[in-house]
């Protein structure tokens, strides 16, 4: 086949739509990546999810509920605690945490019967807060 002028315009014609299609899907997929998340658990036990029970136990609980960590300011021991608690947010969305200083907040920590620093009190529901 002979490329004549023509037939050379529209190849590249055809050529630039493909382009600009490729990175119109890429930017699509980067845009969808931000607005939506998809997490699976594909290790072997289910260390990332929260095993089926407690997600029973969390989707029949009609009221919310709520985490306070009584920790320093550790951002590494901040992070690990926020993965903890998104476990079960991802299963019950209106799981709430909240990180309190227990060296500066005394009288909370006592009111919730937290003894050493590094420990968790669960609130269900609007009670004890």
């Amino acid at each position: 086949m002979k490329m004549t002028k023509t037939s050379h315009r529209w190849l590249g014609l055809h050529n630039a739509i493909f382009y600009l299609l490729v990175v119109l899907v890429i930017g699509l997929l980067g845009f969808l990546s931000r607005e939506f998340t998809f997490a699976a658990d594909w290790t072997q036990g289910g260390v990332i999810a929260c095993s089926a029970p407690t997600q029973t136990l969390l989707k029949n609980l009609d009221q919310p509920l709520a985490f306070i960590a009584y920790i320093p300011d550790n951002p590494t021991l901040q992070t690990q605690v926020k993965d903890l608690v998104a476990k079960y947010q991802r299963v019950k969305p209106d799981t709430t945490l909240e990180f309190v200083n227990p060296d500066l907040d005394p009288a909370r920590a006592q009111q919730d019967g937290i003894e050493h620093s590094g420990q968790l009190a669960i609130h269900l529901g609007n009670a004890a807060r």
